[in-house]
């Protein structure tokens, strides 16, 4: 045995506490009623127990281990009055260590919670900066990058440690992105058909101009193919009307012959710019 209890030690000299704790276990399962054997294995599990930089978890199962080695002890060693004393004072250090745990585990909590609200604090600041830039953004690129900032933002918010305060502030938050982003869509799609309309129109008028002076409408097909490469779909009123005011002109310059191939060249034409919102 003093074999083991030299190792033990050793063990316990280089701070391999899962091999010292397993021999102080053998040794102790084989001694059980020994004193001496008993109260060293018991204040080592009890010194671990109460180490600070031991996470909590692991303190109780030094706790436990310390109870179940009591409770054996107490069953195999010849009792008398003054270790009947010392038991029950080891059980209520036992039970002064795991109420101290629970000290520490609360602290500890309200530590992380406190931090967790920081955290929170943070991101619903930035949130908030973020809200007003997306207001003022004119360019769709710019926009959809603020809005992926704070897609991600939401994301990392810790929302099950919102207290009161910040949940209000998250959900006005929220409903405002909402209606914002709802909003700057219809803004960026009515920006970008409006620019596909000008794109048109200058087409349009371009054309026109140039086949008012051609010798020869009908030679003039790539001049003509302008008239056919917009999506009608995509197109205002307006432009429409525009077109049609072309169209007309360029109808009534041409023969039967000539207004069949124009047809023909309208339905076989290309969109040049089909994907367009």
């Amino acid at each position: 045995m003093q074999h083991l209890i030299h190792l033990f030690e050793k063990y316990m000299r280089e701070r391999k506490i899962s091999e010292a704790l397993l021999v102080g276990q053998n040794i102790f399962n084989q001694n059980s009623g020994n004193t001496e054997i008993f109260e060293k294995y018991v204040e080592v599990l009890l010194d671990l127990a109460t180490d600070y930089h031991t996470p909590i978890a692991i303190c109780r199962s030094y706790c436990d281990k310390a109870e179940l080695a009591v409770e054996f002890y107490a069953e195999n060693v010849e009792l008398h009055e003054d270790l009947v004393y010392e038991i029950i004072h080891i059980k209520e250090h036992i039970y002064e260590i795991r109420m101290d745990l629970d000290a520490r585990e609360n602290e500890e909590r309200k530590a992380f919670v406190k931090k967790k609200i920081e955290e929170n604090d943070q991101i619903l600041n930035v949130l908030q900066k973020l809200m007003q830039k997306l207001i003022q953004i004119t360019q769709k690129e710019e926009f959809d990058k603020v809005l992926e900032q704070i897609q991600q933002l939401d994301e990392v918010l810790n929302k099950e440690y919102l207290v009161e305060r910040q949940e209000k502030m998250y959900q006005q938050i929220s409903g405002k992105c909402a209606n914002l982003v709802d909003t700057k869509i219809q803004y960026f799609n009515h920006k970008n058909k409006a620019e596909y309309n000008l794109k048109a129109l200058e087409a349009y008028e371009k054309a026109y101009k140039l086949l008012k002076n051609a010798d020869n409408i009908a030679d003039s097909e790539e001049i003509i193919k302008n008239l056919f490469i917009f999506d009608a779909s995509k197109l205002f009123n307006e432009t429409l009307v525009y077109y049609n005011h072309v169209y007309s002109y360029i109808l009534s310059k041409m023969d039967d012959k000539g207004k069949f191939n124009l047809t023909k060249l309208a339905i076989q034409c290309e969109k040049k710019y089909k994907n367009t919102q």
